[in-house]
C-alpha cells in the first residue's frame, strides 16, 4: 500500500498529546513532595488553570495549541495535582 502526499503530510504533523506532560508533572510533584518542600494549597490549584484555559480555548475555536505548551501546561497541572492531593492524603487538608 502506498501513501499519497496528503496521508504523507498527514502523518508527518504528529501531535503529542497533554498526558506525557501530566505524567511528568505527577512524578515531579511526588519528588518534591517528598523532599519536604511543600507547595501551598492555593498555589498548587493556581497550576491547574494554564491547562484549563488551553483546553477550553483550543476546544472553543479561539486558537490552535502546539505541542510545547501542552506539555509545559500539562507539567503544571500534574505537579499542582499532585502537590493538592498528597497533602490532602497526609494532612487532611
Amino acid at each position: 500500500m502506498y501513501l499519497t502526499s496528503t496521508q504523507a503530510n498527514a502523518t508527518a504533523a504528529i501531535n503529542v498529546p497533554t498526558i506525557p506532560g501530566i505524567w511528568l508533572g505527577y512524578l515531579l510533584g511526588a519528588s518534591i513532595f517528598t523532599l519536604n518542600f511543600r507547595i501551598s494549597p492555593q498555589v498548587s490549584i493556581f497550576m491547574l488553570f494554564p491547562m484549563l484555559m488551553d483546553g477550553f480555548s483550543q476546544n472553543f475555536g479561539f486558537r490552535e495549541s502546539n505541542n510545547i505548551l501542552r506539555i509545559i501546561t500539562g507539567i503544571l497541572f500534574g505537579t499542582g495535582f499532585a502537590s493538592f492531593m498528597l497533602a490532602a492524603i497526609v494532612y487532611g487538608i
